[in-house]
């Protein structure tokens, strides 16, 4: 594979599971987030269009069905779940706790 064949699916799972992670803090913590994955549609060589995909993205930040809704994954317009390392805890604390190291933060600014 080509380095950038591999960022991005690389870069999408990291995102994927940091979403969980907060989705899943946030919830612990007893905040009222809605912290939902967007997919536009991308997978290796099939494609979704730009408008189908936009609708998707409207109707997930717009749609009142999302208000109370967290750690949701949406493919274009339809729920799916993530990989089983994106919903595994133990990657998202490791995830989560480089993130916090490599930023630096404090453990207050690290806190959900």
């Amino acid at each position: 594979m080509q380095p950038d064949q591999v960022r991005y699916p690389n870069s999408k799972l990291a995102n994927t599971i940091f979403s969980c992670a907060l989705a899943s803090r946030a919830t612990a913590s007893g905040k009222q987030w809605a912290v939902n994955i967007f997919d536009p549609g991308w997978q290796g060589v099939t494609t979704s269009t730009t408008l189908l995909s936009g609708q998707g993205l409207a109707e997930l930040v717009t749609d009142p069905k999302y208000a109370n809704e967290t750690g949701k994954m949406i493919r274009i317009q339809t729920e799916i779940q993530p990989s089983k390392q994106a919903i595994d805890p133990d990657v998202q604390d490791d995830l989560w706790n480089w993130t916090v190291k490599f930023l630096k933060l404090s453990p207050k600014q690290a806190d959900v």
